[in-house]
């Protein structure tokens, strides 16, 4: 069970308030909404927006730290993982 969880992305400057105000009108929403008769997620449709739009010309990469702490067995434990995912030119 995790007790807490503490996420963050490092992104562009002005990424945050650019992609804050999106979500904050409900771009982000897995709740279906009407449109013309169909029930559509807003998150689907920002999501495709974003993929037809965005360049994709550079690589990607991923940094991601994990640490986990807790108890077992009676003692305090500490694990930290550090990953490094690039993407495959290959296959994008």
């Amino acid at each position: 069970m995790v007790d807490f969880l503490d996420y963050k992305t490092i992104r562009y400057p002005g990424h945050c308030q650019l992609f804050k105000a999106m979500l904050d009108i409900g771009l982000g929403s897995r709740s279906e909404v009407k449109v013309d008769g169909m029930g559509v997620e807003p998150r689907e449709v920002f999501k495709k927006v974003l993929e037809k739009k965005l360049s994709f010309g550079d690589p990607d990469m991923v940094l991601v730290r994990l640490i986990f702490e807790g108890d077992k067995d009676g003692r305090n434990m500490e694990i930290i993982y550090e990953i490094v995912d690039r993407q495959d030119t290959r296959t994008g």
